[in-house]
């Protein structure tokens, strides 16, 4: 398509997610993500390594990132004027400042000094890609770009207005994209999509489909025990019509004796 063979992957550049922004004003946001797998952080003389993330501010409201109190994700300015602020997940806290305050406290990526600004709240998430982001640092993406010498982005991460609109908007950016780079917007294997909204999806099927099954499960398991029950009873009572006879030619009413049964029955089905 267009001097293109089907299939050949496509790379892209902070520019296209600024474009992607202005050609779907649907879209509340785009985020590139910059990926260094293994980063030596430094503080203190306590060192370790991490993975480094170049990310967008609104990569937060993406994402879902809570943060610690005392601290802030990173921000607008820091993109803007390239600060060296960094962003660390809650594991990789623990692991170099241990019980010390992490923010405002000076690290070294890469040997060059970082100013914490943050720190994730630990989270229990299913949309974990590129490793947990307990174990990562984020710092801002121009920052990353200068730092790295890196062109081209890992990801971009697409904010939608509502979960719905996933596949609509999907497919107006392969037509975005397939415009400014000339491939065929039926291509799909000229992105690597991931997307998250139907994952969970299916996830939400996949837990609702065992509720119903347990809840199934229980429900026979209870009407078994009824069934058990029912049984223990008759055999009780037709073993016990003599001693029901001479209680009734005593006197007995048959509205005792049944209460008596009604008793000892629920007193079996608890026990």
């Amino acid at each position: 398509w267009q001097g293109r063979s089907a299939g050949s992957p496509i790379r892209f550049t902070p520019e296209d997610a600024r474009y992607l922004e202005k050609a779907i004003p649907d879209l509340r946001g785009v985020s590139v993500e910059f990926i260094s797998p293994s980063v030596p952080i430094e503080w203190r003389g306590v060192s370790s390594n991490i993975r480094l993330h170049g990310v967008d501010p609104i990569y937060q409201h993406i994402r879902r990132f809570p943060v610690q109190s005392g601290g802030r994700f990173l921000n607008r300015l820091d993109s803007l004027q390239r600060r060296r602020v960094a962003f660390l997940g809650d594991e990789v806290k623990e692991r170099i400042f241990g019980e010390e305050e992490a923010v405002g406290e000076e690290i070294k990526l890469f040997g060059t000094p970082f100013t914490v600004v943050g720190v994730l709240k630990s989270k229990t998430t299913i949309s974990n890609y590129e490793g947990q982001d307990r174990f990562k640092v984020l710092i801002p993406a121009p920052t990353f770009k200068v730092l790295r010498g890196h062109r081209w982005v890992s990801y971009m991460l697409l904010w939608l207005p509502t979960l719905d609109d996933d596949e609509r908007l999907l497919k107006e950016t392969y037509r975005v994209l397939g415009e400014r780079h000339g491939f065929d917007s039926d291509d799909k294997k000229a992105i690597g999509v991931m997307n998250h909204v139907e994952i969970h999806r299916r996830v939400h099927s996949i837990v609702g489909s065992t509720r119903v099954l347990l809840f199934g499960v229980t429900g026979f398991g209870f009407l078994v025990s009824l069934v058990g029950v029912a049984n223990v009873m008759f055999v009780m009572v037709e073993e016990r019509r003599k001693e029901f006879g001479i209680q009734m030619a005593l006197g007995a009413r048959p509205a005792v004796i049944l209460w008596d049964r009604l008793v000892e029955g629920i007193l079996i089905t608890v026990g």
